[in-house]
């Protein structure tokens, strides 16, 4: 039994640097986990070192300590993390006391095995689990530790109100509070630079424009305009004529929050009495706000639990709201709704999911009001995609079923392309290619689809699949025929012709990547928040510069306009001047 435990922990050590898909890593190490147990079970309940009674006594004393700590453990360990890491620990030490005390008493050696037990779980009452990393691997701390919500939520407590906008909140009650009248703002336009939806414009993370000397960072490293605190999220930032809006979770509190981006000073929040946490990625939300400025400017957000708002720009104050939960009868996802508004003509469409009539919801921009739904598949954490192909404006929705294209006035299905299997959720944008080509996810890597319509009848097929590059959430981009991505955390070069590897090289971890087409680079925000400049060449990787941005888990997309770097993770929000 020592050599299954040291081949599992030798297993359990290394499984984060093996070159592997997401999916498949999580798989193989419940599989490996349930095996191990079953191995221990089976050895324990053979073992004549202990009396018969005494090896079924243990194994319900095992239990019993299990169930007992579940009561007194941080939530965060309660449940599955306990069940999974609490357990292997105990055998684990379990084994080891059976091998060292092999020779005493057995009156000793019943008492010691009880005392170790109790010391092991005894242990988890002491820590709290902040989630996983990209690799899998957890994030422990200390259980007195204050985690950086609190730290944010106490900060704020002390905060004295900034700038002259006044804030929607909720009430003890639950209940939303409204929003005071405050002066008139002045609408917000667009300006050259600005970054008004999810990835910027067209949602392909391109910087336009712009160019990085990165290779002074060295000795003249990016400076720092403005650092602060912010509740926790995996959403990004939009900016839009100075202003910057992301979101966050404020406790109870889902928020929407508007900070002065030359400044970092809030301007205005909107708050939703809701929480979403699970387990893996902690609390708030995964959607991005998009910005649009028919109707004097509003701001679309959709929450972590369906929630659907529209508000005034310039102030923060609720236009309409919907619940596409309610409306779809979907369900809300395991890791919530990731999924980012997209604002075509007079509608704002999203994906709902539930494999019903109401999949894909089209609303009146100027009311709220249901425009056109379609059916289309159950879950799907990548956001709706707006592109021309042939010609022909379509909103191209990817899910666990397909890959389908919708006409964005009416919802009239044009094509779709079936998935390869319904393992994946998509979580990236499709990139187009040519009037005709896209290169998008395919479970666990990419593919190349060509489009094709003779005026009437649509199609769509797979030229190639490559697991040369296996994204997962980490988004790639396309340059000079060359496809670039964080695989595994992993910087990865393929071709266009067959999406053959031309090199894997570089750990940056689950981050994220901007392309700057300008001067054939690539802006990465790596999982631990430091920022590198990269050469996108074939030929090699070849690092330009680096810095340390933010500290902690960093899986949001960065924002780049007019020579400032916005970052932010589920701690804390930086602006930087890339050079001076």
């Amino acid at each position: 039994m020592l050599f299954v435990l040291a081949a599992f922990w030798a297993f359990e050590w290394s499984v984060y640097s093996i070159e592997m898909a997401a999916f498949t890593r999580f798989i193989s190490r419940w599989i490996v986990y349930l095996g191990v147990f079953l191995v221990f079970m089976t050895w324990w309940l053979t073992y004549r070192g202990f009396r018969f009674r005494d090896r079924v006594l243990f194994v319900g004393a095992m239990f019993g300590l299990a169930t007992l700590t579940s009561f007194v453990v941080h939530p965060t360990i309660r449940g599955m993390v306990l069940l999974m890491f609490g357990t292997l620990y105990c055998v684990t030490t379990w084994t080891l006391w059976v091998a060292i005390s092999r020779n005493w008493s057995l009156n000793v050696r019943r008492l010691g095995l009880l005392a170790v037990m109790t010391l092991t779980f005894a242990y988890f009452t002491l820590i709290r689990w902040e989630g996983l990393l990209g690799t899998q691997a957890a994030a422990i701390y200390w259980r007195w530790q204050p985690n950086a919500e609190e730290l944010f939520l106490a900060e704020q407590s002390k905060a004295k109100p900034t700038g002259t906008s006044a804030q929607s909140s909720a009430s003890e009650s639950g209940e939303p509070a409204g929003i005071a009248e405050i002066p008139a703002a002045q609408p917000w336009s667009l300006q050259p630079g600005d970054w008004p939806e999810f990835r910027g414009a067209g949602r392909t993370g391109v910087v336009t424009d712009q160019t990085i000397d990165a290779t002074a960072w060295s000795k003249n490293p990016p400076r720092v305009v403005w650092r602060k605190r912010l509740g926790p999220a995996w959403s990004t930032m939009i900016l839009v004529d100075g202003h910057l809006v992301t979101q966050e979770q404020r406790g109870e509190n889902e928020a929407v929050v508007c900070y002065d981006a030359a400044t970092g000073d809030e301007e205005w929040v909107h708050l939703d009495p809701i929480r979403f946490e699970e387990g893996l990625s902690g609390p708030g939300p995964r959607s991005t706000p998009t910005f649009s400025a028919h109707h004097g400017g509003r701001i679309y957000t959709l929450g972590a639990k369906g929630k659907l708002n529209s508000l005034e720009a310039s102030s923060g104050k609720p236009v309409w709201s919907q619940d596409i939960v309610a409306e779809s009868g979907a369900t809300v996802p395991q890791w919530g709704y990731s999924v980012t508004p997209l604002v075509v003509d007079d509608l704002v469409i999203v994906f709902a999911g539930g494999e019903k009539d109401k999949s894909v919801l089209a609303y009146h921009a100027e009311g709220g009001k249901l425009a056109w739904s379609q059916k289309a598949g159950a879950m799907s954490y990548a956001s709706p995609q707006f592109i021309t192909l042939l010609g022909q404006p379509q909103v191209l929705i990817h899910d666990n079923k397909a890959l389908w294209s919708f006409r964005p006035v009416d919802g009239q299905p044009l094509w779709h392309l079936d998935a390869t299997g319904e393992v994946g959720l998509p979580q990236l944008q499709p990139w187009q290619l040519h009037d005709d080509q896209l290169v998008v996810f395919s479970e666990p890597g990419i593919s190349l689809v060509t489009v094709e319509s003779d005026g009437k009848e649509w199609g769509a097929t797979r030229e190639w699949e490559s697991k040369a590059l296996k994204p997962a959430f980490n988004s790639f981009v396309v340059h000079d025929q060359h496809v670039y991505g964080l695989d595994d955390g992993i910087l990865v070069c393929t071709d266009l012709e067959g999406g053959k590897r031309k090199w894997k090289k570089g750990r940056y971890g689950h981050g994220q990547v901007l392309l700057l087409p300008e001067q054939s680079a690539l802006l990465i925000v790596g999982e631990k928040g430091e920022i590198t400049v990269v050469a996108a060449d074939p030929k090699g990787l070849k690092e330009l510069g680096q810095f340390q941005a933010i500290e902690g888990k960093t899986w949001n997309h960065p924002l780049l306009s007019n020579n400032r770097l916005y970052v932010r993770n589920a701690e804390e929000i930086a602006c930087y001047e890339l050079s001076y």
